[in-house]
């Protein structure tokens, strides 16, 4: 059984790899590494968690001594709904993430939707087919010969087996269990008041050795620890003068030039005077002063920070410069760039993003489980209200009258279908109109009165 499941997962990864392949191809979708690894994650996941679910109701039925072809259909029918109603409910909340600013999370939605797709189709054709071909055998050497343990209504009867004593205990003492269970994850979920969202340097992402972070050490104790990362502002040039100031007065901020290509370095060396700034390069002496370079009317200006690119005191320098340029130059003359605007930007997305998206995904999943229940109150009693139904009328109460969709076949007759939980699926039963008629299946008419002389079926 576990090479038949990893076999259906590995089956809907190689197909969603393929079509996924093909769109980037096409140029449709953008993939990148990052989507890559969690497309393989998700899908093997979710394809192994469907496979499971098919899986239980064809144990089910093979145990019950249903014939392979027979527990395939059964199994088939009884997975179906679950794993599309899954399955659907995790597409639509990947889906969202279109609404993402980031181009990761963005293609991240239908990459992701892809996959979750081939599980499901992987779980309700590809697994079937082989569990019907294999049978029973699939689950040596633990062949079910057996039926599940059906759980009594009354909860006095002794049962067998663990889960099922878990089920009578639930059942006995249900709102001790609840209560329980809600202090515990209350007091599981007090961590979250410590969660400090605000980002992790990249330079603390490897958590073993790293000579890459052994060399940044070495090289902030020798020089500027941003040397290797400065920041870069593009401002125009009639504005050169003003944005060299305000940088030039940032404290984080230890040196200052400008892209020149009359300079062997690429960049010319600027220094303040009355509010202008000079340019020099190195060289013997007389060399030429160099000129900023002036690409459409901009020229790039290039700080060296006195901090690392990704710590806090370099974020909290960007982020000043920014406001001082605007405050300078005016709102958005100076364009503000590097690794560590590019971490801040990212955040602040992300931040966005988690404000924007995690509610509506919430939203869409709270309106898709709303739409098959009809009425809510009757989604909400479910098989509880089945349970007070048929426990009212067996011990001689009114019990509940329950909501039974109603589909009229001809004048006169009515057909009623009606799932018990733990029970076979039956099929549509004709109820007279004579509600006084002996032998009807259910207990309540369509006319609202009860049928006489019904008794609940044994067992």
């Amino acid at each position: 059984m576990p090479i038949l499941v990893l076999a259906t997962a590995s089956f809907a990864l190689c197909a969603a790899v393929l079509v996924v392949w093909n769109l980037a191809n096409s140029g449709i979708l953008m993939i990148n590494g990052q989507v890559q690894g969690i497309l393989f994650i998700l899908v093997i996941g979710a394809a192994t968690d469907y496979a499971l679910l098919y899986v239980a109701r064809f144990r089910e039925a093979i145990g019950e001594g249903a014939r392979r072809w027979d527990a395939t259909t059964r199994a088939w029918r009884g997975a179906f709904e679950p794993i599309v109603a899954s399955g659907g409910t995790v597409i639509a909340g990947l889906l969202c993430l279109l609404l993402s600013d980031l181009a990761t999370n963005r293609a991240l939605g239908p990459i992701a939707s892809i996959g979750i797709a081939f599980a499901m189709l992987a779980a309700l054709t590809f697994l079937p087919a082989l569990m019907a071909l294999v049978g029973r055998a699939a689950f040596w050497p633990f062949i079910p010969r057996e039926p599940l343990v059906m759980i009594p209504d009354d909860l006095s009867v002794p049962v067998k087996g663990f889960w099922a004593r878990q089920a009578r205990l639930v059942a006995r003492h249900a709102r001790l269990v609840w209560i329980l269970c809600v202090v515990v994850l209350l007091a599981a979920g007090t961590g979250i008041l410590q969660l400090k969202a605000d980002g992790v340097p990249s330079s603390d992402l490897v958590l073993g050795a790293s000579e890459a972070r052994d060399g940044q050490d070495v090289l902030g104790a020798h020089f500027d620890a941003g040397s290797g990362s400065p920041v870069y502002v593009l401002v125009p040039q009639d504005q050169l003068a003003a944005a060299a100031g305000v940088m030039d007065d940032e404290s984080g901020i230890e040196d200052l030039s400008a892209a020149s290509a009359d300079s062997v370095t690429g960049q010319a060396t600027i220094t303040m005077k009355d509010g202008e700034p000079t340019f020099a390069a190195p060289g013997p002496p007389g060399t030429p002063a160099p000129k900023p370079t002036v690409s459409d009317a901009d020229v790039l200006l290039i700080g060296t920070l006195s901090a690392a690119a990704d710590s806090t005191q370099a974020e909290d320098t960007v982020r000043a410069l920014r406001g001082d340029l605007d405050a300078e130059l005016g709102a958005d003359a100076a364009k503000v760039g590097g690794v560590t605007a590019t971490d801040i930007d990212t955040n602040d997305t992300s931040i966005r993003d988690r404000t924007l998206i995690i509610p509506i995904v919430l939203i869409v999943i709270f309106v898709i489980l709303m739409l098959p229940a009809g009425d809510p109150g009757t989604a909400a009693a479910g098989p509880l209200g089945d349970r007070l139904v048929r426990r009212g009328h067996g011990r001689g109460g009114a019990g509940v009258r329950p909501r039974l969709p109603v589909r009229r076949r001809r004048p006169g007759r009515a057909a009623v279908r009606v799932r018990v939980p733990g029970r076979p699926r039956r099929g549509l039963q004709h109820l007279p109109d004579d509600p006084g008629a002996r032998g009807v299946a259910h207990p309540w008419h369509p006319t609202g009165r009860a049928c006489a002389g019904w008794s609940p079926p044994a067992g």
